[in-house]
C-alpha cells in the first residue's frame, strides 16, 4: 500500500530511475523479496549448519531467532512470512520464492535431525524429514500468530 512516491522518497531515487531498475513497484518487492532470501534467509541456514549436528542447538537457536523476528521491530516480523500472509494466493512468483526459502530450512534441518537420530539423540520412530517439516510449519506460525 506503500506509494511510488513515498518510495521513491525513502530511497533518494527519482521515479524514473525506480521504474528502469524494477519495472514497477511489484518488480521492486519481488527484488526485495529475493534479496531476503539470499541474504538474511541463507544466512540463517548458515547458522543452523554452524551449530554442527547438534538439533538442541540448531532449534533452540531457530526458535529463539524467530521469538526474536516477532517481537522485535515492533513486531514487523519476516518478510517472507508476511509476504505469504499477504499476498497469496494470488501471487505466484511470491509462493514460488517463499516456497524455495521453506524448502530450503526444511531441507537443513531434517540434515541435522537425520544426524542427530543416527546419534541416538532422536528415537528411530520420529522421521526427520517429517520433524524438520512440523518445525519450519511450527516456527512461522509462530511469527503470524504474534501478529495477533
Amino acid at each position: 500500500a506503500t506509494s511510488v512516491r513515498d518510495l521513491t522518497r525513502h530511497l533518494g531515487i527519482g521515479q524514473g530511475s525506480l521504474y528502469a531498475a524494477f519495472g514497477d513497484k511489484d518488480g521492486l518487492y519481488r527484488a526485495a523479496l529475493e534479496h531476503y532470501r539470499t541474504t538474511l534467509a541463507a544466512a540463517a541456514l548458515r547458522g543452523l549448519e554452524e551449530e554442527g549436528a547438534d538439533a538442541r542447538a540448531a532449534i533452540r537457536a531457530l526458535l529463539t531467532e524467530r521469538i526474536r523476528i516477532a517481537v522485535g521491530r515492533g513486531g514487523q516480523g519476516c518478510l517472507a512470512v508476511n509476504a505469504v500472509c499477504e499476498r497469496l494466493p494470488e501471487d505466484a512468483a511470491t509462493r514460488r520464492t517463499v516456497r524455495d526459502m521453506q524448502d530450503a530450512s526444511r531441507e537443513a534441518l531434517a540434515a541435522v535431525l537425520r544426524v542427530a537420530r543416527e546419534r541416538g539423540e532422536i528415537a528411530e520412530r520420529h522421521d526427520p524429514y517429517t520433524v524438520a517439516a512440523f518445525l519450519v510449519t511450527f516456527l512461522n506460525g509462530l511469527l503470524v500468530s504474534a501478529k495477533i
